[in-house]
């Protein structure tokens, strides 16, 4: 499963707005729920992206703790990877909606603390390949919106230099 090429734009776009607007935890507060998707992007994506995105640490210890924070954010969601080790086991897909090259699944699984977590995904078919377009999660909605909408919040804000 690789993610599609308008998630990977909107995720560039978020981290790049946070980075000008220097408003690094705001990763954080977009949502600290563990998404453990190992089979969401691959590991040349997620090096990529983190080569393109280098997080600054100030000496001010409360910023400090708030982009670690930000950090597990990183990790813990379906864009970055989530902590593969507390993957433990793929219970259920269901497809809810399929319509020509595109699907939306809800997917059931659990953790290694035996908790059991679902959401649905969006996904479309490009070139008999199949690529998550969007995360919907089941009290956040949208990932992808959400991440647009605070783009282009962010970026309104950004004076020109």
């Amino acid at each position: 499963w690789v993610v599609s090429a308008q998630y990977r734009q909107a995720v560039n776009d978020y981290s790049q707005a946070a980075y000008k607007n220097n408003d690094i935890p705001a990763f954080g507060r977009l949502s600290h729920f563990a998404w453990p998707w190992r089979w969401t992007t691959s590991s040349a994506y997620r090096n990529a992206f983190l080569a393109d995105a280098p997080i600054t640490v100030e000496s001010d210890n409360s910023q400090y703790m708030e982009m670690e924070t930000d950090k597990l954010y990183f990790y813990d969601n379906p864009i970055f990877f989530g902590k593969e080790s507390q993957f433990a086991r793929l219970n259920s897909i269901q497809v809810i909606a399929e319509n020509n090259d595109r699907a939306r699944i809800h997917v059931r699984f659990t953790l290694t603390d035996s908790s059991t977590k679902e959401q649905d995904l969006l996904l479309h078919r490009t070139q008999g390949q199949w690529e998550i377009e969007d995360f919907i999660r089941p009290d956040g909605g949208s990932l992808l919106k959400a991440m647009q909408q605070t783009t282009r919040r962010r970026l309104s804000t950004i004076s020109p230099k």
